[in-house]
C-alpha cells in the first residue's frame, strides 16, 4: 500500500498473541527459578564465608576470653595462611609466653613461701633452743655454782673437796653433751647438713662401738652381744652420722637396761636391704608414749629427772638422721624388752671387690 510517494509503504501483518504470551510466561518462570538459584548460591556462599571467616574469629574470641581468665590451655586452630591465621598464631604465641611467665612466677612464689616457712621454723627453733637451754642447763649450772662456792668458802676439804671437784667435772660433761646434741639437732632441722655417702662395713662399725662401750656395760653388769650370720656387711650411707645413730641407740640401751640383763644387736639382710636392731632386755615403754619419744626434749619422766643423764635428744637426732638416709625405723616393745629397728641400703658386693 503506497501513501504519498513512491518509496513509502506500509505493511500490515496480523498475528496471534498466544505465542508471545507463552514466551513471556516462560521468561517470567525462568526468572523465578533464576532468583531461587541465585538465593541458594548466596546462602551457600554465606555459609562458606562463615566457615572461612566467622568461625575462626569466634574461636579466637573464645581463646582470648579464656586467656583473660588466666586459662592458657586452649589454643587457636590455624587453618589458613592469611591475616586470620597470622592472628591465631600470634595469639597462641602470646598464650604460651604468658603461661611460661605465670608458671615461672608460681615457682618463684612457691620458693618464696618455702623460704618464709623455713625462716619461720628457724625462728621457732631458735626460741625452742633458747628455752630448752635455759631449762636444761639451769640444774647443772646451779650444782656447779653451789659446789664451787663450797670449795671457795672452805666447806669441803680433803676427800670431800675431791668429791666436790668430781661433781663439778661430771656436771660440766653433762652440759657439754647437752649443748653438743642441741647444736647437732639444730643443724639437722635447718637442712644445713649434707650427707657424705660412701660404702662401708656396718659390722666393723658395730664391733668398734661394742668395744668402746664394753667397760660401761661391764660396770653395770649388762651383757652386750652382736648376733649376725654375716662375716661382713657393706651398706651405703654417711658413716659419721650412722655412727652417731648407733652410739645414741647403744647409749640409750645402757641407760635403761637393768643390771644383769642383756642388750642384743642383730644384723641381717633381705634382698637389697640391711636390717639392724638393738634390743635391751628388761625394759618397757608404755604404748601411748612411744611416738612421743621422737620429740625433742621429751621424757617419759615428766619431772625431767636427770638421774639417767638423759636430755631427750637422742631419738630425735636418730630420727632425723635416718630420715635423711630414707630409712624405715620402729620402736616397739617385745616380750621381755624394747627393740629399735632400722634399715639401710645394702651395697652391691661386686662393687666391693
Amino acid at each position: 500500500m503506497s501513501l504519498n510517494s513512491k518509496n513509502d509503504s506500509i505493511i500490515v501483518t496480523v498475528s496471534s498473541m498466544q505465542p508471545i504470551n507463552e514466551a513471556a510466561g516462560v521468561i517470567k518462570e525462568f526468572y523465578e527459578y533464576l532468583f531461587l538459584g541465585i538465593s541458594l548460591i548466596a546462602i551457600l556462599l554465606s555459609s562458606v564465608y562463615a566457615n572461612l571467616i566467622s568461625k575462626p574469629l569466634v574461636n579466637i574470641n573464645k581463646v582470648a576470653k579464656k586467656m583473660s581468665s588466666m586459662d592458657f590451655t586452649a589454643k587457636c586452630e590455624v587453618r589458613s595462611d592469611d591475616e586470620i591465621g597470622n592472628l591465631a598464631i600470634t595469639l597462641n604465641f602470646l598464650s604460651s609466653t604468658l603461661k611460661n611467665a605465670l608458671d615461672d612466677l608460681k615457682q618463684k612464689n612457691k620458693k618464696l613461701e618455702e623460704d618464709i616457712e623455713k625462716e619461720r621454723k628457724l625462728e621457732e627453733m631458735r626460741k625452742d633452743f633458747v628455752a630448752s637451754v635455759s631449762h636444761d642447763l639451769k640444774t647443772p649450772i646451779g650444782i656447779i655454782e653451789g659446789y664451787a662456792e663450797g670449795l671457795k668458802d672452805g666447806i669441803a676439804t680433803g676427800e670431800d673437796a675431791l668429791i666436790y671437784i668430781n661433781t663439778i667435772i661430771d656436771e660440766s660433761h653433762k652440759m657439754n653433751r647437752l649443748v653438743t646434741n642441741m647444736l647437732e639437732i639444730s643443724k639437722l632441722e635447718s637442712g644445713n647438713i649434707e650427707l657424705v655417702i660412701e660404702k662401708f662395713n656396718i659390722l666393723r662399725l658395730i664391733r668398734k662401738l661394742i668395744k668402746s662401750f664394753s667397760l660401761e656395760f661391764s660396770s653395770k653388769d649388762i651383757e652386750l652381744n652382736l648376733i649376725s650370720e654375716l662375716e661382713y656387711c657393706y651398706v651405703i650411707g654417711d658413716i659419721f652420722q650412722l655412727e652417731q645413730v648407733l652410739t645414741n641407740l647403744i647409749s640409750n640401751a645402757l641407760k635403761y637396761t637393768p643390771s644383769k640383763e642383756k642388750v642384743i644387736i642383730e644384723v641381717s639382710t633381705n634382698n637389697n636391704i640391711v636390717n639392724i636392731s638393738i634390743e635391751n632386755k628388761g625394759a618397757y615403754i608404755p604404748e601411748n608414749e612411744i611416738q612421743n619419744l621422737y620429740t625433742k626434749f621429751y621424757r617419759i619422766d615428766k619431772a625431767r629427772n636427770t638421774s639417767k643423764e638423759s636430755n631427750g635428744l637422742g631419738l630425735a637426732i636418730v630420727k632425723r638422721i635416718l630420715n635423711l638416709h630414707e630409712s624405715s625405723y620402729s620402736l616397739t616393745n617385745t616380750i621381755d624388752g624394747v627393740k629399735f629397728e632400722f634399715t639401710l641400703k645394702k651395697a652391691d658386693d661386686l662393687e666391693m671387690i
